[in-house]
C-alpha cells in the first residue's frame, strides 16, 4: 500500500549521480500526459508489461561461471572483481 504514494522511478536507465536524465523524466511524463489526456493506456504501458515478464522469469545460477568465482575465492580473492579474502 505505502508504494501508491512513494514516488519512484520505473526502471533503471542512464543515470548520474542525481538520478536519471532530464530527457528520460521528460519522455516518461510526455508519455504518462499522453495516457491521462484520453482513454488511451500511457505510451509507456508495453515497457511496464516486459518489466512484469522479466519480473516473473527465474532465476538460474551459471554453474561454469560460479565454479570460477568460488576458485577465486578459494585462492584468496582479488581478481576479477572478488573482493581479497582479508578483508
Amino acid at each position: 500500500g505505502g508504494y501508491l504514494r512513494s514516488e519512484s522511478i520505473v526502471m533503471r536507465g542512464h543515470y548520474s549521480l542525481h538520478g536519471p536524465s532530464k530527457k528520460q523524466m521528460l519522455a516518461l511524463h510526455h508519455a504518462q500526459g499522453v495516457g491521462e489526456s484520453g482513454n488511451a493506456k500511457p505510451g509507456f504501458q508495453p515497457v511496464l508489461d516486459a518489466l512484469n515478464v522479466l519480473g516473473k522469469t527465474p532465476w538460474v545460477i551459471n554453474d561454469p561461471v560460479l565454479k570460477v568465482m568460488e576458485e577465486v575465492w578459494a585462492t584468496g580473492g582479488g581478481k576479477a572483481g572478488v573482493p581479497p579474502r582479508s578483508n
